[in-house]
């Protein structure tokens, strides 16, 4: 058995040597009977079919079919068209796609979109809005910061005219009190003053001199406003002459009133004249009111 085996295998090997080189089988292989023919056909379909899964596809030579069919004792057929060259190999393609240079992809084109336009503008709107809005808003609060500025301004003044006014006042009472203790002193030197010839015959006055003979306080009533520039003037009438005591301002039915701290001694006379000079240095005026001592 294993003899046969070893002789079908020898054919077999020298029918695919003479099929490499291009023999015919036919001629060279001693005839066999049917049994043997279906093995060989067998055989050789079974070779044939393993080959494209152990070897490379290359293209046959021509005549391999006839050959092939002859040698198994097959009858030719028509001829078939010459097969087309098998595809390379996975490797050779994939080498080759290796091999080709890459092209890099180039930008996207990208479809403009208007809804950033529109946003922007809406964002501008707005930022001119609120600008607007401060502005205004900026605007009046200066105008109501400079009004409260003017307010606090004319408060302050009013504030400072009421404190100048309080201390007027607090003045004047301080000499109305001074001038109610002189007046009501027991040890007052009183000293009317009365008109000299008919020039204001209305015209009446009242020295009060204190025990010290400094402190003194003058009132006088009736007087007629002067005229054509002139002045009335008080004076102390001394051995040393006339001293200029000040000047008295005279209004229609108000009472004149003066009074100080300071008084020369030896005073003889108390004289109140109508001076055309209000600079004078002594009396040149005519006497309006004279009080002895």
């Amino acid at each position: 058995m294993s003899q046969e085996s070893s002789s079908e295998d020898l054919t077999i090997l020298a029918a695919i040597a003479d099929l490499e080189r291009g023999a015919d089988p036919s001629a060279a292989a001693p005839p066999r009977g049917d049994e043997t023919t279906e093995t060989l056909a067998r055989l050789y379909t079974e070779v044939l079919g393993l080959i494209p899964s152990a070897l490379d596809p290359v293209a046959p030579r021509l005549g391999s079919r006839e050959r092939l069919l002859a040698s198994i004792g097959a009858a030719p057929a028509a001829r078939a068209p010459e097969p087309r060259p098998a595809p390379a190999a996975p490797t050779a393609i994939t080498e080759a796609l290796r091999t080709q240079p890459r092209i890099a992809p180039g930008p996207v084109p990208r479809r403009h979109s208007r809804w950033p336009l529109a946003l922007a503008a809406t964002l501008a709107l707005a930022f001119a809005g609120a600008s607007v809005w401060l502005w205004q808003l900026q605007q009046g609060q200066s105008a109501e910061i400079a009004r409260l500025r003017q307010e606090v301004e004319t408060q302050r003044r009013l504030a400072a005219r009421t404190d100048q006014e309080a201390q007027q006042a607090r003045t004047e009472v301080e000499k109305m009190r001074a001038r109610f203790a002189l007046v009501t002193s027991p040890a007052v030197d009183v000293r009317p003053l009365k008109p000299v010839g008919n020039q204001q015959p209305n015209a009446r006055g009242m020295l009060f001199v204190a025990p010290d003979h400094q402190h003194w306080y003058l009132s006088l009533e009736g007087l007629q406003p002067a005229t054509g520039g002139g002045v009335y003037k008080l004076w102390w009438m001394t051995e040393q002459g006339a001293r200029d005591a000040g000047s008295l301002v005279a209004l229609n039915g108000e009472k004149i009133q003066m009074s100080s701290d300071e008084m020369p001694a030896g005073i003889r006379d108390v004289v109140v004249t109508l001076e055309p000079d209000p600079g004078s240095t002594r009396p040149t005026g005519p006497e309006i009111l004279r009080a002895g001592p």
